[in-house]
């Protein structure tokens, strides 16, 4: 499609997924560009500020860090008025879904936000996945609105490059300055009743995204069906000398367990 583009991200060890979203990108005939990121093509400026954060043994190598940072060097490549979709690598594209991933587009143009996102199901409440320390940075707290409906996906999303929304991805990357925020540290102000964890650069984006009222569509358009272009499936391939390092520290730390029990 015309001015339709389409950006992800995977650290090196999944270079086997990064291929196969470029495959099924490429013979969806969806979008006019596809662009990928690994560690290896993010800022240096970027990678300095987050050395500590940015490593293989973090979760979500760097707690999903790179997304917005992605994301915003993607706008800058892409004319203005143009769609992009962000998609984690662990999605599937469905080319059979043409006519829903049409409805996605012509829906993120028209709208006056001119961003489209998922929402949750109705029992994965904004209060269970967002830390205190979050919810009042944001100064929402007492806001049921954000607080009691459901959290908003960052999985996969549709935007559109205007000014504004180039502001709101600057400002979501902007909260990783203060990266207690972000990661699994515990909650200095108390958190809400029901509190399961903190969701990193999703609560971010859930919380900003409903303090703009941006458009949204539910969960289950991106889960497995013929009719929807995008699946969110976390199929996430590693290298094998990846996998087989994991498999021997198993083994290892097997082997070590039994000698502790004899």
């Amino acid at each position: 499609m015309e001015n339709v583009y389409l950006c992800s991200f995977a650290d090196s060890r999944m270079s086997p997924t990064l291929e196969r979203v470029r495959r099924q990108a490429e013979a969806s005939l969806f979008f006019k560009k596809v662009f990928l990121y690994d560690e290896h093509l993010l800022g240096d400026l970027f990678l300095k500020k987050f050395r500590g954060q940015l490593i293989k043994g973090c979760r979500g190598f760097g707690y999903w860090v790179w997304k917005p940072y992605v994301i915003l060097e993607t706008l800058k490549k892409i004319p203005d008025g143009a769609i992009l979709l962000y998609m984690d690598a662990g999605c599937w594209i469905n080319s059979k879904g043409n006519e829903t991933f049409e409805l996605f587009v012509n829906r993120t143009s028209e709208s006056p936000s001119g961003l489209l996102v998922s929402e949750l199901t109705v029992d994965c409440l904004e209060k269970y996945y967002t830390k205190g320390d979050l919810l009042d940075f944001f100064n929402v707290r007492d806001i049921k609105e954000i607080v009691e409906s459901p959290q908003r996906a960052a999985t996969a999303f549709f935007i559109r490059k205007d000014p504004i929304n180039i502001e709101f991805v600057e400002k979501w990357l902007a909260i990783f300055d203060h990266f207690s925020l972000i990661d699994d540290t515990p909650s200095v102000s108390p958190n809400l009743d029901g509190f399961i964890e903190n969701r990193h650069d999703q609560s971010v984006f859930s919380i900003m995204s409903k303090i703009r009222d941006v458009e949204i569509f539910p969960y289950s358009f991106i889960c497995e069906s013929v009719e929807n272009p995008i699946w969110a499936l976390r199929d996430k391939k590693i290298k094998l000398k990846y996998r087989y390092s994991f498999k021997r520290f198993c083994r290892k730390i097997k082997e070590w367990a039994c000698e502790r029990l004899k």
